[in-house]
C-alpha cells in the first residue's frame, strides 16, 4: 500500500480506444494494513519516503545525507541504501505522483515534520544514528509510514473491493478508532464509488 506512489502512473494511464481501463490491485492485509511490528517498512518503502521528503523539504547536502542515514535502518551501509533510492527514482521516472506528495505533506505537517527536522539536527556530523535518537527515529518513521499509506489510498479510487477469507482479517472491520489497520481499511472501504464484497468458504 505504501508503494502505490511507485505505480500510480500505471493505474492512471489513459486507455487507448473506447472503454474503461480495468486495474487489479492485490494487497496482503498483514503487510499492507498492519502498521505494527516492522513499522518503518522495507527498504523500498523507506527509499520512497526519502524521495518524497526530499520533494517536501528544502534540504542541504548534509540534511539529505542525514535523511538517508535515518531511513537506511538494516541496510548494510549508506552506499547500498543510496543505490536502492537511485534505482527506485529511475524506475518511476523521477516523477512521484504529486497528489500523493501533497496529501502526505498535509498528513505530516506540523508535529511529525518538526520531529523529523529535530532528528536531522541531531544527526549533524554523525556517520551513524546515535543510540539516543533511535527510539524517536522508529516512532517518527512509523508515523510517516502510516501517513504515506493513507495518502496512497487516495490514488486508488476503487470501484470494487474484494476481501477473500475475510474472517481472517477481522481487525480490518473494526471501527476506525480501534487500530491503525482499521483506520486505513475504513478509508478504503468508504471511498465514494466503492462496493465491498466479503468472501469466505467458512
Amino acid at each position: 500500500l505504501t508503494l502505490l506512489a511507485r505505480d500510480s502512473r500505471k493505474l492512471n494511464a489513459p486507455q487507448p480506444g473506447s472503454g474503461k481501463k480495468v486495474n487489479l490491485v492485490s494487497f496482503t492485509p498483514a503487510t499492507s494494513f498492519d502498521m505494527r511490528g516492522s513499522s518503518a517498512g522495507n527498504a523500498e518503502e523507506r527509499a520512497l519516503m526519502a524521495l518524497i521528503l526530499r520533494e517536501l523539504i528544502q534540504m542541504t547536502a548534509a540534511q539529505w545525507k542525514a535523511t538517508r542515514l535515518l531511513l537506511k535502518r538494516m541496510v548494510r551501509d549508506l552506499d547500498r541504501f543510496t543505490h536502492v533510492i537511485n534505482r527506485l527514482d529511475a524506475q518511476i521516472g523521477r516523477q512521484i505522483d504529486p497528489e500523493i506528495i501533497r496529501v502526505f505533506g498535509t498528513q505530516i505537517e506540523g508535529r511529525i515534520t518538526d520531529r523529523f527536522l529535530g532528528l536531522l539536527d541531531g544527526m549533524r556530523y554523525k556517520r551513524e544514528v546515535p543510540k539516543e535518537l533511535k527510539t524517536e527515529m522508529w516512532q517518527v518513521l512509523g508515523e510517516m509510514r502510516r501517513a504515506l499509506a493513507m495518502a496512497s489510498l487516495n490514488s486508488l479510487e476503487p470501484d470494487l473491493i474484494i476481501l477473500d477469507e475475510f474472517q481472517r482479517f477481522r481487525d480490518l472491520l473494526l471501527p476506525p478508532d480501534r487500530s491503525p489497520a482499521a483506520e486505513l481499511a475504513n478509508a478504503l472501504f468508504s471511498h465514494d464509488a466503492a462496493r465491498v464484497l466479503l468472501l469466505s468458504a467458512t
